[in-house]
C-alpha cells in the first residue's frame, strides 16, 4: 500500500503542468528588482544625506549592500572608499531646565538660609550648624566621584541635593523637588562656584577582584590603619575622636571633623568601591589626603597589587557592626487613617495604635555628633472632628527637668500653611525673597507635659523626677495614680505660694511671655508661627488649643498631639483639604543639652489627608543611600 501511494504521488507530479521557462525567469527578476528597490530606499533613508545632494551613487549602493552583509569597507573602481558605518552626529538630548528666575527663587527658598544668597556658606542659619554649610565659591566640590568635568560635577551635585549628605545637616530634597528643579539648582550652584571651579580630578582605580575577608586581611588592615596615621584623626575605634581631630581645618579655614568611620554612613559613597576611592584619592578641600601611592603596589610581573587597599577598606567596614539605618530621607507620605476608637486620642498606649502602619522618617543632627536616634515613626488618625498625630523616637533617658544647664526632651512638628514647600529653617525671609505664608509649629516639651498631668507649675528647683522604673504614662489618669503612690513627689503647693508670686520673682509671666502663663499649665504643646529663621512667635494664649498625652518606656518616647480638624485662625494649619500638607519634624534630647537650634531634624514630608498619594520627585531612604555610589 505504501508503494502504491508513492507511485500515485509520483504520477501526480509527472502530470502537473509546467510553466514556460521565460515566465519563471521573468518572475524571479521581478522579485529581485522589487527587493533591490526596497533595499535602495532603506539605505537612502538610513544614510546621512542632504536633500540638496544628488541621489545615492553606485558606490554608496555597493557600500550599503556590503554593510548589509557584514562587510567593513567597500570601494568601486574610480571611486573613493566609503565607510560602511554611517557617520553619526554627536547625540545631544537637551535638558528642560526651569527658567533662571525660577531657579533663583528655588535657591533662595531652599538653600540660602544655610549657604547664603551668594553661596559662601554664611546664611542666617549657618551658625547653628556643624559642620558649616558648604562654601560654593571658595571651597572645592568634594564628591565629584569620577572626574573634574562640568557634567561629572553636576551629576555629583544632583546626587547630593537629591539624597542629602550623611552625618551632616544637609537633608535630601528628592521627595519634594522634581528632577527638573534639582537639575536647575545643581547648575546654579556650579555657576556660583565660577568658571574655574572644576573639582580636583578623581581617578577611578581598577581594584580587581576583592579577596575574601579573612583574619589575615583584617589584621593587615588594622596594621595599615595605624601605620598610615588614620588613627591620629579618626581615633582607635574610628569614631573621629583622634588626638588631632580638634585642630583640623578645611581649605578655607573652617573647622572640620574627621569622619565617624564606625557609623556605617560615608559622605562620599556607601559601597566598598566608594570607600576605597575616597581613601586612594582623598577628599578635596579637607585634610584627608590620598593614599594611592602607599596602598597600590606593582608586582614583579608588572601587574598591580591592591591587597592593601582591600585590607584597609575591610577593616573600616568591620570596625563595629553596622547600625540598621532606616527611614525616608524626604517626601514620605504620612497617611491619615480613621481612628478605630476615640480612646486612642487620649491614650498613647492604646492597642489600636499598633494597628497603624507608621511612616518612618530619617533624622539627622544639625550639630554633628554620635547619635543612636536615626529615625522617628509617625502615625496619624482622625475622627469626625479631630486629628491625632502620634510620634515615636528612641531616647535612652527621660528628661523632664528644666533649669540652668538642664533641658527637657521635646519634639515639634512644622506645617506649611500653603501648598508650597517652605525652607526648612522655619521658612526663610531674606533680602529679595518674601515668604507667601508663615509656617505653623506645634512644640511639645516633656517638662510641660509633667506640669499638665500634675496640674501645677514647677520651677527648676522643684522635684521633677518620677519614681524609679522603666515605664511612665503622662495622662490625667496617670497623674492621679502617681499622686496616690508618691505623694511626697507632688507637694500641694510648689514655688508659686508666698513671695514667689510677686512680679519680681515671676518676670516671664509678668512680661506676658506666653510659655509662662499659669492658665496654660495644662498645655504641653504650644503653637507658634514663623516667617523665617529667628522669627518664631508664639500664638496668643487664647489661641492655644492642642492637647497631648505621652508615654516613655525603656528608652522610647511616644507623644500624641490632638487638635480639631478645622480652625478659624488663619495662622493654624487646617486638615479639611484633600491636598497634601508639607510637614517636617524636630527632636530634642535633654540629656545631650539639646535646645533651640541644637536638635535632630527631618526633611520635608507629606501629610496625606486622603491616603497615599504620589510623590513630587520620588524619595530616598538611608537604606538606598547605603547601597548607592554617593
Amino acid at each position: 500500500m505504501e508503494t502504491t501511494d508513492s507511485h500515485l504521488i509520483q504520477n501526480d507530479r509527472v502530470r502537473q503542468p509546467k510553466l514556460p521557462r521565460g515566465v519563471v525567469v521573468g518572475a524571479v527578476i521581478s522579485v529581485f528588482a522589487i527587493n533591490l528597490g526596497i533595499l535602495f530606499y532603506a539605505v537612502r533613508v538610513a544614510l546621512p544625506h542632504d536633500g540638496a545632494q544628488p541621489a545615492a551613487t553606485a558606490a554608496n549602493m555597493a557600500s550599503a549592500l556590503t554593510a548589509s552583509t557584514g562587510g567593513s569597507e567597500s570601494s568601486v573602481p574610480g571611486q573613493p572608499a566609503v565607510s560602511l558605518v554611517p557617520a553619526r552626529s554627536e547625540v545631544h538630548n537637551p535638558i528642560d531646565l526651569p527658567s533662571a528666575a525660577e531657579v533663583a527663587h528655588l535657591y533662595v527658598q531652599h538653600c540660602a538660609a544655610c549657604h547664603g544668597q551668594d553661596g559662601r556658606g554664611s546664611g542666617p542659619a549657618a551658625e547653628q550648624l556643624y559642620p558649616k554649610p558648604r562654601d560654593f565659591v571658595d571651597s572645592p566640590f568634594r564628591f565629584a566621584s569620577t572626574g573634574g568635568t562640568n557634567d561629572q560635577i553636576i551629576a555629583a551635585i544632583e546626587r547630593t541635593i537629591h539624597q542629602g549628605v550623611p552625618r551632616s545637616a544637609m537633608p535630601g530634597f528628592g521627595g519634594v523637588l522634581t528632577e527638573r528643579q534639582i537639575a536647575g539648582l545643581s547648575r546654579h550652584v556650579l555657576k556660583l562656584h565660577g568658571e574655574d571651579g572644576a573639582a580636583a580630578p578623581f581617578v577611578e582605580f581598577d581594584l580587581g577582584q576583592r579577596p575574601p575577608v579573612t583574619a589575615e586581611l583584617l589584621a593587615r588592615g588594622e596594621e595599615l590603619y595605624t601605620a598610615l596615621t588614620c588613627i591620629t584623626c579618626h581615633g582607635p575605634n574610628g569614631h573621629g575622636f583622634g588626638d588631632a581631630a580638634r585642630g583640623l581645618r578645611d581649605s578655607i579655614g573652617r573647622p572640620v571633623r574627621p569622619a565617624d568611620l564606625a557609623s556605617g554612613l560615608f559622605k562620599s559613597g556607601q559601597n566598598s568601591q566608594s570607600i576605597a576611592r575616597t581613601i586612594l584619592n582623598g577628599v578635596p578641600g579637607t585634610p584627608m589626603t590620598g593614599y594611592e601611592s602607599m596602598l597600590i603596589h606593582d608586582n614583579a610581573d608588572g601587574s598591580r597589587n591592591t591587597f592593601d587597599t582591600w585590607a584597609i577598606v575591610s577593616y573600616i567596614e568591620n570596625l563595629t557592626p553596622r547600625q540598621a539605618y532606616t527611614g525616608e530621607s524626604s517626601g514620605a507620605s504620612i497617611r491619615v487613617h480613621t481612628a478605630s476608637s476615640d480612646a486612642m486620642l487620649s491614650d498613647p498606649t492604646h492597642i489600636s495604635w499598633l494597628g497603624i502602619k507608621p511612616a518612618t522618617l530619617a533624622v539627622r543632627p544639625l550639630w554633628q555628633r554620635q547619635e543612636r536616634t536615626t529615625s522617628i515613626d509617625v502615625r496619624c488618625v482622625r475622627t469626625s472632628t479631630q486629628i491625632a498625630i502620634c510620634i515615636d523616637w528612641r531616647d535612652d533617658s527621660l528628661d523632664i527637668a528644666r533649669d540652668m544647664g538642664m533641658y527637657p526632651d521635646a519634639v515639634a512638628m512644622m506645617f506649611s500653611l500653603g501648598t508650597e514647600v517652605p525652607a526648612l529653617p522655619m521658612g526663610v525671609n531674606v533680602e529679595g525673597f518674601q515668604p507667601r505664608q508663615p509656617v505653623n509649629i506645634w512644640h511639645w516639651k516633656a517638662d510641660r507635659q509633667f506640669d499638665a498631668i500634675t496640674g501645677q507649675r514647677h520651677a527648676g528647683t522643684d522635684l521633677q523626677e518620677l519614681f524609679d522604673g522603666r515605664w511612665y504614662l503622662f495622662t490625667e489618669k496617670s497623674a492621679a495614680l502617681l499622686r496616690d503612690m508618691h505623694a511626697e513627689a507632688y507637694p500641694a503647693q510648689v514655688s508659686y505660694d508666698g513671695a514667689a508670686v510677686e512680679p519680681i520673682y515671676n518676670t516671664a509671666e509678668t512680661a506676658g511671655n506666653v510659655t509662662a502663663q499659669q492658665f496654660l499649665t495644662d498645655r504641653a504643646v504650644l503653637e507658634a508661627n514663623a516667617l523665617g529663621f529667628g522669627s518664631l512667635s508664639p500664638q496668643p494664649p487664647d489661641q492655644q488649643h492642642i492637647d497631648s498625652c505621652a508615654a516613655w518606656t525603656d528608652g522610647l518616647w511616644r507623644v500624641v498631639m490632638v487638635r480639631t480638624l478645622d480652625s478659624s485662625d488663619d495662622n493654624d494649619v487646617r486638615f479639611v483639604s484633600a491636598e497634601r500638607i508639607p510637614v517636617a519634624l524636630a527632636v530634642w534630647n535633654g540629656s545631650k543639652d539639646d535646645s533651640a537650634g541644637v536638635k535632630l531634624i527631618t526633611s520635608w514630608h507629606w501629610l496625606a489627608l486622603d491616603g497615599e498619594r504620589s510623590m513630587a520627585g520620588g524619595s530616598t531612604t538611608n537604606n538606598q543611600l547605603r547601597n548607592g555610589d554617593e
